[in-house]
């Protein structure tokens, strides 16, 4: 499940093991994890302090921070939260 905090620019991935193969399960783990996002296509993101870059395996033990560029050049910084579900 994928949420947006707007206000606070925190998007919250939240995961089950169900979501992954069965036989993929016992080598998952949230420090070699692939995120991946949507953002508009005249947007662009990178990353920031170290976050891993999308798409490929990176650390999500702890929150990424990314800038956010839209379109008209205005940026806002977003954290992603990567969680199991509870």
């Amino acid at each position: 499940a994928r949420t947006q905090d707007v206000e606070n620019r925190i998007y919250t991935i939240r995961y089950t093991t169900k979501n992954i193969p069965e036989a993929e399960r016992p080598n998952f783990t949230e420090a070699k994890a692939v995120v991946a996002v949507t953002i508009s296509t005249a947007a662009t993101i990178k990353p920031l302090n170290g976050a891993p870059t999308l798409g490929t395996p990176g650390d999500w033990t702890e929150d990424n921070q990314y800038e956010v560029t839209a379109a008209d050049g205005t940026k806002k910084i977003w954290t992603i939260v990567v969680e199991p579900y509870q």
